[in-house]
């Protein structure tokens, strides 16, 4: 009888982090978990705890993160798998990766954008018989992931297209809510942005 493999997902957002366990098949899925996203140490060490109670109980396989970015990809850096210029208050520079692989040294992990990771599920899962796909989501931000050839698009860091600067109404002088950018995309249509110009805290929309 063949052995069971128990694969661990974690997908951080500016929000909340969703923990998974899935049973042989990724979309099996038999324990799930939601920590609060706060600051980087104690949301990632409530994440890498309950990883750990799953690990003691049903061993794991592997572990694969989709986190909110920009994240630094490339596996020669000393950055690798660091969140760098994010406009996430307390979360510039914070190391997710290697935290994860420090909390469980034995299990195999790897680390993606969230966009592209979504891009890749709804490729694979949902549309088998294609090659390329964008996916676009709104929420906290604004991200778009891309799958090429059944390959992730990164290009020198990660097309980050929820910063590109957009036409502007005649006459709209709502300040943009990105720290970086201003009235870019994400800045006039993110959840934050339409809270703003609504004149609601985000929860409320």
């Amino acid at each position: 009888m063949a052995e069971k493999r128990y694969i661990a997902a974690v997908e951080g957002g500016g929000t909340t982090f969703v923990l998974a366990i899935a049973e042989g098949s990724p979309t099996n899925i038999i324990q799930r978990h939601v920590v609060d996203t706060t600051t980087p140490k104690e949301t990632l060490d409530a994440c890498s705890a309950w990883l750990l109670e799953q690990h003691a109980a049903t061993p794991l396989s592997a572990l694969g993160i989709a986190c909110f970015g920009p994240i630094d990809l490339k596996p020669q850096s000393d950055t690798y798998g660091y969140i760098t210029t994010t406009p996430k208050p307390n979360w510039h520079m914070a190391e997710v990766l290697g935290h994860f692989r420090r909390a469980l040294p034995s299990v195999p992990a790897t680390i993606e954008t969230d966009v592209n990771a979504a891009a890749a599920a709804e490729l694979f899962l949902n549309h088998p018989q294609k090659k390329s796909c964008a996916y676009i989501t709104v929420g906290t931000g604004i991200g778009v992931g891309l799958m090429v050839d059944s390959k992730p698009v990164h290009g020198l860091l990660h097309p980050e297209m929820g910063h590109i600067y957009v036409p502007i109404q005649e006459g709209d002088t709502i300040e943009g809510t990105c720290p970086y950018h201003g009235r870019c995309a994400e800045g006039l249509a993110s959840a934050a942005a339409v809270a703003r110009r609504a004149g609601v805290p985000p929860p409320a929309l």
